[in-house]
């Protein structure tokens, strides 16, 4: 058990690394819907993505539900982070 546990602990390292990324990513996606004077939010992007990490996370053997609720956060955690930057 302690060998699962030390390789959950490796993968959240892993999660974490990747979404300190997506944030620098975010970041930069602030700076140009500023600079082209964007909307934060895309509602039609967001329903477009979610729908398909949802299809990719069935395909993985994830619930569908699970995936959005988990992007949802991501992307909430996004568009905090675009009008903070804005």
């Amino acid at each position: 058990m302690e060998e699962l546990r030390k390789e959950i602990d490796e993968l959240d390292e892993q999660i974490l690394k990747l979404i300190a990324r997506r944030k620098e990513v975010v970041k930069e996606i602030a700076r140009i819907k500023k600079a082209r004077d964007l909307p934060v939010v895309d509602v039609e992007r967001e329903r477009a993505h979610l729908k398909i990490l949802k299809i990719l996370g069935n395909e993985l053997g994830l619930e569908p539900d699970e995936v959005e609720l988990v992007f949802k956060v991501l992307i909430l955690i996004s568009i905090m982070r675009q009008v903070t930057d804005l």
